[in-house]
């Protein structure tokens, strides 16, 4: 691997808007490269209280920081939706992180507006020096879109897992939640967002034995809480909002399986995690799923077949089989390996 140092400083920029699957990237990042001794600065900007403070911080500060960094070392812009700072960097310098394009999916619900805003940060996203998806299936999907063949400067970097979810001696510190010790725990990871399709999880729910019960990690919306209601499985279900990491190991270790019956992933955390824990993973496969996966996950098309992917999971030696898989298939995914890919993309 050529050092970074041959060109000076790596420069970071991470994303504004607080959400969590973009900073676990950028930390998981930035530690790997502490650990292979890589120099980097993540470019840092001021907080920011107020959606008119985070607009001119965003659009105004953001851009001149990113133009007074222009002509030193190498940038990394870990958010294809921060392209737009593309044109105040040189573009030979600069690489982009695509992690999905759920934005422009018909079922995403998103303005014409947005959509061709949205569109515009893929069209600067293009014009840098390299572009890394973090999966095959995001990169497919680029090129679909843009209705082009496929180009070297576009690749693929999975993204990595930290070394704790490997660590299978960690002390359990449970979730906050007590449940009957005959309780088997389906388990739902993410936001509520369209495509995570937590209304199928209810359903499936509402249809299994009572001793299953629904445990979500992650917000939860005030129609699929209505949709709890409605089907009679609100008692069932149980929410916690945002958990430690530790928490959210608990959580995979103590669950029955995780249920991830996502429309389309651009990566897929949740089930590289709960693999790496050990828990089994019950999935549509849509998207990059299958790709992070493999042969280690029960996948299922409807809902027929999703209850019996989960009732196969009641067979102990099916069960044990699976788990094994999923250790084993983890083990792909980790952030020193991660990053010493992207490094060689950036000085390549």
């Amino acid at each position: 691997m050529k050092s970074v140092t041959n060109k000076s400083m790596l420069y970071i920029y991470p994303s504004l808007g607080g959400a969590y699957s973009m900073e676990r990237y950028a930390s998981g990042l930035a530690n790997a490269l502490v650990g292979l001794n890589v120099p980097f600065k993540l470019v840092s900007l001021p907080q920011h209280r107020g959606k008119l403070t985070y607009l001119l911080i965003k659009y105004l500060i953001y851009p001149l920081k990113a133009l007074i960094l222009s002509t030193k070392g190498q940038h990394l812009i870990v958010s294809e939706r921060y392209s737009y700072l593309i044109p105040f960097l040189k573009k030979k310098r600069t690489t982009v992180i695509l992690h999905d394009l759920h934005t422009l999916h018909p079922d995403s619900g998103t303005s014409t507006f947005h959509t061709k805003q949205y569109l515009g940060q893929i069209d600067k996203m293009m014009r840098a020096k390299n572009v890394i998806c973090v999966s095959d299936y995001t990169r497919r999907e680029l090129f679909q879109v843009l209705k082009i063949d496929p180009t070297p400067h576009v690749a693929t970097v999975h993204n990595g897992l930290e070394p704790f979810w490997f660590n299978h001696n960690m002390d359990s510190v449970g979730v906050g939640v007590e449940f009957p010790k005959t309780a088997k725990v389906l388990l739902a990871v993410g936001t509520d967002a369209w495509y995570k399709q937590f209304d199928l999880s209810l359903r499936l729910l509402s249809v299994l034995p009572d001793d299953y019960v629904l445990l979500k990690i992650g917000p939860i919306s005030e129609k699929n809480r209505s949709l709890a209601r409605e089907m009679g499985v609100l008692e069932r279900l149980v929410v916690k909002e945002r958990v430690s990491d530790q928490c959210l190991i608990s959580a995979y270790k103590s669950s029955f399986c995780l249920l991830f019956p996502s429309l389309s992933e651009g990566f897929g955390w949740p089930a590289a995690e709960a693999m790496a824990v050990g828990c089994p993973v019950v999935t549509t496969g849509k998207g990059a799923i299958r790709e992070v996966c493999g042969n280690a996950a029960v996948y299922f098309t409807g809902m027929e077949d999703c209850i019996e992917s989960v009732l196969k999971l009641e067979d102990p030696s099916f069960r044990e089989s699976l788990i094994e898989k999923g250790i084993v298939q983890s083990r792909k995914y980790n952030w020193n390996s991660s990053a010493e890919q992207i490094l060689n993309l950036i000085m390549k």
